[in-house]
């Protein structure tokens, strides 16, 4: 009994002196055991090797099979020598969410996390990715996939959902707003809110909002949200602008008026408003339009 305990602490300390042969012999074997199988392998040979070292010492053999373990330790945790905490991970949120909130004019964003693996162990010389989950995105709640990329192409993942918290910009109507009308910046009240108290298609940038035309009433106060926002036409029905038109390589410019209101891209009549003639001509900015003839165009 009392030699079985002396050979503990004497295969620990053989177990320890190689430990730089065990991270060399680490390449070597790591590629031919799947992680379950190397730490139950360990854990077999390590309580082998306790219990059997005064018979192994005396055989001269005790050094060879820690020697063994220790190899395989090497394989079996040599990876994943580092464990994901909480801080690491808010610091990487953290910078992704300030580059896409403070440009819109948010400030103090902070995070909570919701959910967190309990564990989540990777090597030193793995790559860590925190990937937006863009289906479950809101504006207080962000969920991520979390993936470790190891030097072999080995692949770990987990997920966490954090709560965002910060202070930005709250659009409001300074005025009623009717419907159809292109919306100006006198048009709006600013105010900043937690980021919490808006809702998820509010509008959060006066850039946002600004040049748009409003698709319904907007009530004096009302919080602008972007489904009330519109593109405005960029030629108005009744509208004089000049046109381009370019006919067999010879170019004009001539003057016509809308007989509807149009969208950049859109084909819609005009009037000479010399020779009243019928037209049709291209939207391709606003208050301004064209006419490509090539001999096959009957328009």
């Amino acid at each position: 009994m009392t030699g079985g305990m002396k050979g503990i602490p004497q295969a620990h300390g053989c177990a320890q002196s190689g430990m730089t042969g065990g991270m060399i012999s680490n390449r070597l074997i790591a590629p031919y055991f799947s992680e379950r199988l190397r730490k139950s392998l360990i854990v077999a040979l390590y309580v082998a090797c306790c219990l059997c070292a005064p018979a192994c010492r005396q055989a001269g053999v005790a050094c060879g099979l820690l020697s063994v373990v220790r190899c395989l330790s090497g394989a079996a945790w040599g990876f994943e020598d580092k464990l994901l905490t909480q801080p690491v991970a808010q610091e990487r949120i953290l910078t992704a969410l300030s580059k896409e909130l403070e440009p819109r004019g948010f400030s103090g964003v902070e995070i909570r996390f919701m959910q967190f693996p309990e564990k989540f162990s990777y090597s030193s010389g793995s790559e860590l990715l925190f990937e937006e989950m863009s289906g479950h995105r809101r504006l207080g709640i962000r969920r991520y996939k979390i993936s470790a990329l190891g030097e072999r192409g080995i692949r770990k993942t987990a997920f966490c959902a954090a709560a965002v918290s910060a202070e930005g910009p709250d659009i409001r109507a300074r005025y009623h707003i009717p419907a159809g009308k292109r919306i100006a910046e006198s048009d709006l009240a600013v105010s900043r809110v937690r980021l919490d108290d808006l809702p998820t298609d509010a509008a959060t940038d006066p850039g946002q909002v600004i040049d748009q035309e409003s698709n319904r009433n907007i009530g004096q106060g009302a919080r602008i949200q972007l489904d009330f926002l519109r593109q405005p036409a960029a030629v108005l029905r009744g509208e004089i602008i000049e046109i381009g038109i370019n006919i067999g390589g010879l170019a004009a410019k001539v003057f016509g008026e809308a007989e509807s209101s149009g969208f950049v891209g859109d084909r819609i009549a005009f009037k000479n408003t010399l020779s009243l003639k019928r037209f049709f001509a291209k939207i391709t900015a606003p208050h301004q339009a064209e006419v490509i003839w090539d001999g096959g165009d009957k328009g």
